[in-house]
């Protein structure tokens, strides 16, 4: 009677295990909404110099900035997905830090980028964890431009918009048939003309976006 029972409940237990698994296969969209932190590498569109400084005066580059984004993706079939994903404004800026005063703004800029990518998820390791990798383009749009005026007068600054490659690793924690949990890292790569005034250049950059975020299929 006793194994009868248990037989009865490992039964059930599969049973609606392969329920979940075959609801969430029948799930064709999905949407991501959590935080990022974005870190800038690269060339900096700026390289400022200091001369006839302050002793201990220092060029300090931030150029890491927390947000929020949204993702929307469509099931083409159990393992591939279609994803836009997008975030919200990260900013990056240049100073001089003062050792003994008010730190002094040189430079600010912004930057938000929008990622379609098409994506492979591993839905044969199992039901619970789904590790899944992505490649495809992105536009990062540049504005905010601000150069301080204080050196030399007000300044023509502009960075142009960039696309590039975008490539996608991340991993899905599912906590029932509809909802998840999802990290990932994203690293884009492009290039900028910068002008300042009457000098241009080119700025070969990239940026590291790591993100946390809660997901819902449907």
């Amino acid at each position: 009677m006793k194994a009868s029972i248990l037989a009865a409940a490992v039964a059930a237990m599969c049973l609606a295990g392969a329920a979940q698994a075959k609801d969430a296969a029948d799930s064709r969209f999905a949407v991501t909404t959590g935080i990022v932190s974005q870190h800038l590498g690269g060339d900096k569109p700026l390289n400022v110099n200091l001369t006839d400084a302050p002793a201990g005066a220092q060029v300090e580059s931030d150029r890491s900035d927390e947000g929020a984004a949204l993702g929307f993706s469509w099931f083409v079939n159990r393992n591939i997905a279609i994803e836009l994903w997008g975030a919200s404004r990260f900013d990056a800026d240049t100073e001089i830090d003062m050792e003994n005063a008010p730190d002094i703004g040189v430079s600010r800029y912004r930057t938000r980028p929008l990622v379609l990518s098409a994506q492979y998820h591993f839905t044969q390791l199992g039901d619970r964890v789904t590790p899944y990798v992505g490649l495809g383009v992105h536009h990062t749009k540049v504005d905010g431009e601000w150069f301080n005026p204080a050196f030399g007068g007000a300044h023509d600054f502009r960075i142009s918009d960039g696309t590039g490659v975008a490539a996608t690793l991340g991993l899905d924690v599912n906590l029932s048939k509809n909802w998840f949990v999802r990290g990932d890292v994203r690293y884009l790569r492009w290039n900028s003309d910068v002008q300042l005034d009457n000098m241009r250049s080119d700025a070969d950059m990239h940026s590291l976006i790591y993100g946390v975020s809660a997901g819902m299929r449907f």
